[in-house]
Parts: C-alpha cells; structure tokens; sequence
C-alpha cells in the first residue's frame, strides 16, 4: 500500500507539470524544424524553406473593401506540402528573427502550384525577411490547468468531494447504486444500460476494439439515458469524434421518433456542416449554467472545465469518446462538470498524442491509465465489446490473437462478404528498393498501382445493411484506403496513381483513396494497401522508429480491411535486429504477420514499370 501511495502521489505531481512539458516541448520542435538544413526541411511537410522576396500586394476583403494590411509574398523550392497542416488563409506560422526569436506570422494566402506563400505585414516581418518558416499550433489548457490544480490541492489536503475523479486517479473499481458482484457478464447493449444507469457517481470504461460498434453502442446508451430523464454531454479530443457521435445519437433518436432529447452543440466558430435536425439546437460557447435546459451538450473539455458546473447543471454522464486518445489530465480536469463518466474508445488503437515526455503515467490516457498496462478492459472495470462486424475471420484471428488476448471474434456477415474464393485475409507483398528509400519509395507505389490494377474492375460481394442481403457490384476506388507512415509517400502514392492511367482514378479519387493511418482510423474499406515505405530500419529518421513500428498503428492499418490486408515493403524492414526487448515486442507483430499471409499472388511485372 506503501508503494501504491507514493506512485499515486508521484503521479499527482507530475501531472500538475503536464501542460507545462508540452508547451516546452513544442516551443523545442518549432526551434528544431526552423534550424533544419535546406535538404531535410524540403522534405518536412510542416516546413518551407528557401523563401526569397518577392513584392508587396494590397488586401481585400469578402466586400471588396481594402484591408489596412498588405500581404508580403515570397516564393519557394517545389516542396510536398500537407496544405491542411497549418498552411491555410488565417493560420499562423512561426520563424525566426534577426535577433533569434521565434515569432508568429498570419498566412494571408497560399499557392502550391505556384510555389507562392504570402504574409501578412507586421514589423517583426519586414524587419527580419525570413528564409523558413513552419507551421504548428499549441492550444493552451485554459481553464483546465486551474481546475487540476484545484482537484489534486483537494485530494492531497483530503478535503475533495469529486469521487469519479478520485476513483479514475486511485485506479478504483467504478461504484454502483445496487448491490451487486463487481463484474461484467457479458458485452450487450442491454447489460452495458443497466450497469451505466447503476453508477454511483463513478465511472465506466467501454472498450470498443475495430468494427466492434463502439459508436453504435454509444449512441443507443446516450438514447437511453435521456429517457430515463438524465442530463448528458458528450466529449472527445477532437470536434470530428465529438459531431459523429452526436450524429448518430440524433439519428437514432429522431428514427424512433422520440420527443425527449434537446441538444445544444456548442462552438466558436460554427461548423459548415451541421446536424439537420429539430432537436439540436447549434449555440455559441457559453457558461455553463446557461445550459440547465438543455439535456444533451456537445462540446470540448475546455467547455467542462468552466467554473459553474453545480447543483442543476452539473451533468448526470460525461460521455467521452475515443477516450485512448484523451488524456488523464484533461479528464480529471473536466470532472467536476458530471456525477459519473463513461469511457468509450480502445487504446489498443490511436494512442494520445504527447509532444513531450512524462513520468510516473501522468501522460497516460484515460483509457490507458483504467486498463493499467492491460490489452483488453478487466470486467470488474467494465465491457469489452468482443465480436467485429468489420474483419473477415482471417484478419480478425491476426488482430485478435496480436492486440486483444484472443477475445475478438469475427460475427458471421464478415464473411459473407468477399472478393473471390482466394482474394481474402492477409497478403505480404515484398518489394526489392532499388537505392536506400528513407520517406518516399517509388518501387512500392508502383506495386501499390499494380495491385489496384488488379482489382479494379473485378466484383464483389457486399451486405446491404438495410436487408442483410448480399449484393454483387464491380470493385471501385472507394474500395481501397492506401495507407502510408510518411507524407511524402501519401504524396507519391496519389500522384503514381492519378497518373496510372485508369480512368476511374482522377486527382480527388487518389487523395480520398491515400492517406496516413491518422486519417483512417474510425474508417474501413474492402481492401487495405499499408506501404511501409523505408528500405531498412538504420534509415528510419531519429524518433521515428517506434512511430513506424508502433503496434498500435499497424493494429488500426490493418484493421481498416474488411476482406484483404496488404503489407507492401521491403524484406530488409521487416528482418531488421531488434535492439530492445520493446523493439523485438514491436516488430514480432510484423513478422507474424509475413508468417500468416499469403504469398502466392506475385504481381512481378510492377517493378519492369519503372
């Protein structure tokens, strides 16, 4: 007791220094990426460099009205670009001045087909003429950092009276009203209603591994607790999870013809799309106590962690979604806006995101922090949902086996869907590099290109959700998510395919059908492409090699797949010498994958293309 007692305190204390480590940690990156030399920041998608002077324009507004500022504009080197990483009209990117500071700047505007960005003036601009600049945002805690603050003073002092925060921080089993074993029986909706609506103002985690219906479930539970009268809000890491989650709830709310939800979606800045429905209501962020007449609020945990949350507008559940990638701090520091907390999501997946390093657990997501190092949820703590509607049974035995302990099982529509006889479960497909490839290889999204050719055009036997029944259709480019560890090969990737020569593939078909493991995640598709791009392990860039072989995102690459997984890469990646026990854990998931796969079908004639 001794022990756990000193840990949870040693966790308490430096969780106080979260927020804090970040913003350090992101003020050293800026600093990195703008020090970078000319042939790296080319390569870096959140870097351009060689700008030179190239005039001065005036500025007009949406009426056509002159702008007080004029734009200064600059052109660069052709660079890969991720034009939606902080590089749009509005956004603010850093450089460094004369006197070595770094400083913030407006985009006034971008042109990447012209290699043309510009700025607008201020001083510090006109005085320094930069040569590079980088994009990155840091949101600061607000109010959050404060209401940790207060939470852990209370708890050391033994003076809280938030118990849900008490029993996530101490690691607690959650509290029911009933007397009753503290144990999940089983993973039904049914069962998941009747232990939520017992809580006693405790928490509930819900793990929801690929294709499980975490969102299904999610929605229905959010449904019933507004039946029986309680007051909900919704939150997540980012505004995508929290509006999808929201969607589905008022989708099946409104399809039952229910009368009893008044929902507010909370913004800013608001969405351009929106919700058509009568029972949401779309409100500028307001205090808290403004809201008692609202029984749904969706909303980030800036919103939950204003002052106000008590008496009648505290809310009854906090539903977080995709709480693996929410963190402790953040949780604890919306807490004491709800009575009890149920946790939705699956570490297992996308992990939270951390800049900087932090001990004693106190980076750890929620999630993570409730699972306690675990893969799969304890059932005194809460539900696993255990059968995918996703994976045919070949992927999910691999998916099952790898990250799930073996409790995943694959429900018997997956394989009802099909490609063919032989076209399912797992291929690896290797690719010989013609010169070391560190974040772009030509040689694999040219076999990518080979394997799409294949299956274009060919059928496929889908469900129509609405009969259950099984229908035959020609496989399209909506059937493919190519995925990739880097941005350069995304790039390459879109551009080899759009220039393939097929003319179902245009340039906005080859951006839908390519896209980082990050964009995917929550997504499926019959086939999954993963290019893991890198010739061998010694050229993974410095910090970037648990990135690459993370199981978590091979867990969610693969797991996109409903009936075919592809690993496209180079032999010499995968047999790389694991230098730590953790690295040899990382890469066995890749090397029991190449045991598992298929071989058979060897697209030979990709590499004579180039």
């Amino acid at each position: 007791m001794l022990y756990d007692e000193t840990q949870r305190l040693l966790q308490m204390y430096f969780l106080l220094e979260y927020w804090g480590n970040e913003y350090k940690r992101f003020r050293v990156d800026l600093r990195q990426r703008l020090e970078l030399p000319f042939v790296d920041a080319l390569e870096n998608p959140s870097v351009i460099t060689g700008l030179t002077y190239q005039e001065r324009r005036e500025r007009f507004g949406k009426k056509g009205q002159k702008l007080k500022k004029d734009a200064i504009v600059y052109k660069f080197p052709n660079q890969n670009l991720d034009n939606s990483d902080g590089w749009n009209k509005g956004d603010s990117v850093h450089f460094v001045t004369l006197d070595n500071e770094i400083k913030q700047i407006g985009v006034a505007d971008l042109d990447i087909a012209e290699s043309s960005i510009s700025f607008i003036e201020n001083d510090v601009l006109l005085n320094s003429n930069p040569n590079v600049v980088t994009s990155g945002k840091y949101v600061g805690p607000g109010a959050k950092e404060h209401r940790l603050f207060e939470l852990i003073e209370n708890i050391v002092a033994d003076v809280s009276n938030n118990s849900v925060a008490q029993s996530i921080l101490a690691g607690d089993k959650p509290r029911y009203l009933s007397v009753k074993e503290n144990e999940t029986k089983g993973s039904n909706l049914e069962e998941v209603k009747e232990a939520v609506l017992d809580l006693d103002n405790s928490y509930l985690a819900i793990q929801g591994p690929p294709g499980t219906g975490k969102t299904w479930t999610g929605s229905r539970l959010i449904a019933f607790l507004l039946s029986e009268g309680k007051r909900v809000g919704i939150t997540a890491q980012s505004w995508a999870a929290i509006d999808n989650l929201l969607r589905k709830t008022i989708e099946f709310i409104d399809s039952q013809k229910a009368s009893s939800v008044r929902a507010a979606r909370l913004y800013s800045e608001k969405p351009t799309e929106i919700i058509e429905s009568n029972s949401v209501e779309y409100l500028e962020n307001k205090k808290a106590n403004l809201f008692e007449e609202y029984n749904l609020v969706a909303s980030t945990t800036w919103f939950y962690a204003k002052e106000g949350f008590e008496g009648s507008t505290t809310f009854d559940y906090l539903i977080i979604d995709e709480a693996g990638q929410l963190s402790l701090a953040d949780t604890l520091a919306i807490s004491s806006s709800t009575k009890n907390i149920v946790l939705l999501g699956d570490p297992q997946q996308l992990p939270q995101v951390n800049i900087a390093s932090h001990q004693a657990g106190s980076g750890s997501s929620v999630l993570e922090h409730v699972l306690a190092g675990e893969a799969t949820i304890n059932p005194e703590f809460g539900f696993l949902l255990n059968t995918t509607f996703r994976m045919t049974s070949e992927i999910c035995e691999f998916i099952s086996e790898e990250f799930y302990e073996e409790k995943l099982n694959s429900h018997d529509i997956c394989n009802r869907r099909n490609l063919g006889k032989e076209d399912k479960g797992l291929r690896w497909v290797p690719v010989q590099h013609h010169e070391d490839r560190v974040s772009h290889s030509i040689e694999e999204a040219k076999m990518i290109l080979t394997i799409v050719k294949h299956h274009l055009g060919k059928t496929i036997v889908g469900i129509d959700p609405q009969t259950n029944t099984e229908v035959v259709r020609v496989i399209s480019p909506s059937d493919f998510k190519i995925v990739t560890p880097y941005n350069a090969q995304k790039f390459l990737i879109r551009n080899t395919l759009y220039q393939g020569g097929i003319a179902e593939i245009d340039e906005l078909a080859a951006s839908e059908m390519v896209g980082t493991v990050d964009k995917f995640q929550g997504q499926e598709a019959p086939i999954v492409i993963y290019s893991l791009t890198t010739s061998h392990k010694e050229l993974i860039p410095a910090g970037r090699g648990e990135f690459i072989f993370l199981p978590n995102r091979l867990n969610v690459a693969v797991s996109r797949a409903q009936c075919l997984a592809y690993l496209v890469g180079s032999e010499e990646l995968i047999n790389a010498r694991a230098k730590s026990i953790e690295e040899m854990t990382f890469l066995n998931h890749f090397c029991r994958f190449v045991d598992d796969a298929s071989t058979d079908w060897k697209p030979t004639d990709a590499l004579s293309q180039s």
